[in-house]
């Protein structure tokens, strides 16, 4: 009977302990926003996030003659599968039955004070 109370805790334990890895998984908050000039054409991409859901906002050109584009889903920030000391961000987007997840490279930090975020070379500043 003891035997069997010891391997109980034991296995409670165990999953007690890979639920708070699962759990501590990297997360964004907040938003973060680079704008650039493409052909003359001035364009802002903000990416929101907020737990595992995330909102992409393209506004290309000027005033009255602007064009806003959302995209929204989930992501998931995790080791890149070719080289574990980097990590990918993969972003999952579903319209009806069909899904689609795009992977990218992914780095964060600080720089000047401010924190920012690189997604696939383009770097984004915390709004």
């Amino acid at each position: 009977m003891k035997k069997t109370i010891k391997l109980v805790a034991v296995v409670m334990v165990i999953a007690m302990l890979a639920l708070s890895l699962v759990a501590c998984a990297k997360t964004l908050r907040g938003s973060y926003s680079s704008t650039g000039e493409f052909w003359g054409v001035e364009s802002t991409v903000t990416y929101s996030f907020d737990g595992k859901d995330y909102t992409k906002t393209t506004v290309t050109g000027f005033g009255s003659l602007s064009n806003t584009n959302t995209e929204t889903g989930t992501y998931e920030i995790v080791e890149d599968p070719e080289d574990a000391e980097k990590l990918v961000i993969k972003f999952t987007t579903t319209s009806g039955d069909n899904s689609t997840t795009v992977t990218y490279s992914f780095k964060e930090g600080t720089k000047d004070g401010t924190k920012y975020i690189e997604i696939d070379g383009n770097e984004f500043l915390k709004d």
